[in-house]
């Protein structure tokens, strides 16, 4: 197929498929109890780049077909996936120690390299008994005598088909593909640190080639394959919004606490300007002076320290303590300007006080008081 057709072809498909987005990175629940343990590190990368060139004869790999399809057809995933797992994990089981012991990081083992060391049950546990899902060939590569084990191809191939099924996958290769290869290495953090993100975008690039140009072991992903998936497919990187936000917050109440202290002490200082004010409004008041002594008249008490007598007159016209009306009272014997006596005393008999009355004329009456003895009654 010429170039410009595969990279048409493969951008239709990648357009058809859904974005990174639709769907988390999230193992099924039977596979969660014990993801595969996260290997990663320079060694492990020079590993899986030495099985991804590694020539293998197409003899030597059409002898796994029948595997990768019976497994396929019985967990509904792709069998260019598992093939493409095959081929990144152990060169289609060309290299060194995949058929006994651990590999060199001491965790897993056989040809699709299950874990067999996490716990409590490990993945190779869980799934080790899909051998018993499909009949078994009589003729396939490296058989094994007892069953299952992890050495056994066709009990390692149908295990790894269980778990991309337990993992999201699908007989498509979008982005459920994605997950599940991503999910096979190991559940990491997303970071740009995971190599499991790599992993994935090469096992679906490589997945995809074989899909669009026919299955060729020896071949390999085109790096604008692998850049193409991984603009697709590949999540964000997690944000560490919650170390930012604690920076922010501690920001925020730093500042606050800044603030705080300002009005605390322009708060005290306010209080310390009012505290003589104060000191001053609290001081004990002079003693009022006698509120019945008003400045526009006279004392009540004499200035000679006597005391007024009863009814005496107050000047005038003006009222006494009694309450009676001006001029009335004993009188104080004074001469008035034409020589005359003071006026008469209301109640006296003729002759009393200081002057005596006309001759003919009869004593005013009391207009409020009883009639006085000698005198007529009103009216």
């Amino acid at each position: 197929m010429p170039r410009a057709s595969l990279a048409l072809a493969v951008g239709v498909l990648l357009a058809a498929a859904p974005s990174a987005h639709a769907f988390p990175v999230q193992p099924s629940p039977a596979a969660q109890p014990t993801p595969l343990k996260q290997r990663g590190g320079a060694a492990e990368r020079a590993r899986y780049e030495r099985n991804a060139a590694a020539r293998v004869s197409p003899a030597d790999v059409k002898r796994f077909l029948p595997l990768y399809r019976r497994a396929a057809r019985r967990y509904d995933v792709p069998w260019f996936l598992l093939a493409a797992i095959h081929k990144q994990e152990t060169a289609f089981s060309t290299a060194e120690g995949t058929y006994h012991g651990l590999n060199w990081v001491g965790c897993c083992a056989g040809p699709m390299q299950f874990n067999v060391t996490n716990g409590p049950r490990s993945t190779w546990e869980q799934f080790r008994d899909a051998h018993n899902d499909a009949p078994r060939f009589d003729d396939y590569p490296h058989p094994t005598r007892k069953h299952p084990s992890v050495y056994d191809d066709f009990d390692a191939i149908m295990a790894a088909g269980k778990l991309l099924k337990a993992n999201g996958a699908t007989p498509e290769l979008d982005l459920t593909a994605w997950n599940a290869a991503y999910l096979y290495y190991g559940p990491g953090d997303l970071s740009a640190d995971d190599f499991g993100i790599t992993y994935a975008n090469e096992v679906l690039a490589r997945a995809l080639n074989w899909a669009r140009r026919g299955f060729q072991p020896d071949a390999t992903a085109p790096r604008g394959l692998q850049k193409a998936v991984a603009a697709r497919y590949t999540p964000a990187p997690a944000k560490k919004k919650h170390h930012k936000h604690k920076r922010k917050k501690h920001k925020r109440s730093k500042h606050a606490r800044k603030v705080r202290d300002r009005e605390l002490r322009a708060r005290h200082r306010r209080r310390s300007a009012e505290r003589p004010d104060r000191a001053r409004r609290d001081r004990p008041r002079r003693r009022e002076k006698d509120v019945d002594v008003r400045p526009d008249r006279p004392s009540k008490q004499p200035s000679g320290g006597q005391p007024e007598q009863p009814g005496g007159a107050t000047g005038p016209g003006g009222p006494d303590a009694g309450g009676q009306p001006g001029g009335v009272g004993a009188g104080d014997g004074r001469v008035l300007p034409d020589g005359s006596g003071g006026p008469p005393v209301h109640g006296a008999a003729a002759g009393q006080g200081p002057a005596a009355a006309p001759a003919g004329d009869a004593p005013a009456a009391d207009p409020g008081g009883p009639a006085q003895p000698g005198t007529a009654a009103g009216g």
